[in-house]
């Protein structure tokens, strides 16, 4: 059992132990694990949005928890579509938050940002009632879902119309997991291969590169920042490589405890089993 697995086990259990005495791992899965599906974190102009809970197998303290974003370039997917991914994290004694949140058909940038914020704060204001750890909280996702993330746990400043006009403050992220995530939108709408999901987010707004550079997390890396763990294929054809090689480099220029797990020959998430294993083990040894 590496170091990762070994904390969780004495936080909240880990199933590895008796799946290794020949109970798949699968069946403990099931039946330790604890679902709150359909969890209302906040309604937009009457429109709910949703999230699920997982719990992993009770222990005697609370469990770290990991409030997680899909992919889809903004534009498409949906908390259902990556609900498997979780199944690691709950194997290692971690909770998940599978987030829902408003694509781009729905509702322009920053929409999705303001969402991300309402789940991540949602988890800090719940985490003692369903025996989360709010000094542990990560927040993570791949792809778009991972520039939320980024956003959230960097703070950065999205500033959002409200009823009562207050902004959504949280506590901080204890660190941040990216697969191959976006850091510089600002690029993809630029350059000799502009991205057409990244223009369809930001919208046709006068302001587009502005806001683009805005809700670019490169721009906001500073001493503050939380630790930041990304894994990233460098042959991908809809992130480029490039952005998380440069985003890591502003992470060590401000002294930010950080590391970049690189795919050799890897896409856009399309990895076989056993790299995704490993990719895996070094998110969890990282975190550790």
């Amino acid at each position: 059992m590496n170091a990762a697995r070994a904390e969780a086990a004495r936080d909240g259990g880990t199933v590895e132990g008796e799946a290794e005495q020949g109970i798949p791992t699968g069946v403990l899965l099931a039946a330790r694990c604890r679902v709150f599906a359909d969890r209302t974190y906040r309604v937009v102009g009457g429109r709910a949005l949703r999230l699920d809970l997982y719990l992993p197998a009770r222990g005697h303290a609370p469990s770290p928890v990991l409030v997680f974003f899909h992919g889809g370039g903004w534009v498409t997917g949906s908390r259902e579509s990556v609900s498997l991914h979780v199944l690691p994290w709950l194997e290692a004694g971690w909770a998940v938050v599978n987030v829902e949140y408003r694509l781009a058909g729905e509702a322009a940038a920053p929409a999705a940002a303001w969402d991300a914020l309402r789940a991540t704060r949602w988890t800090f204001d719940h985490a003692a009632e369903y025996g989360l750890d709010g000094e542990r909280i990560v927040v993570g996702g791949m792809s778009s879902g991972a520039h939320l993330a980024l956003l959230t746990g960097m703070a950065v400043d999205l500033p959002e119309p409200s009823d009562d006009g207050d902004r959504v403050t949280l506590g901080r992220p204890s660190a941040i997991v990216s697969w191959f995530g976006i850091s510089d939108v600002a690029a993809l709408l630029e350059g000799q291969r502009p991205r057409a999901y990244a223009r369809r987010w930001i919208g046709r707004r006068p302001d587009a590169l502005e806001l683009a550079r805005h809700l670019s997390p490169v721009r906001w890396v500073g001493p503050d920042t939380p630790p930041v763990v990304t894994v990233h294929g460098d042959r991908d054809p809809t992130v480029p490589y490039e952005q998380s090689s440069r985003f890591h480099g502003a992470l060590e220029h401000a002294g930010v405890a950080n590391r970049l797990v690189t795919v050799e020959g890897g896409g856009h998430g399309d990895f076989d089993a056993a790299t995704w294993a490993r990719a895996y083990r070094s998110v969890f040894a990282f975190l550790s």
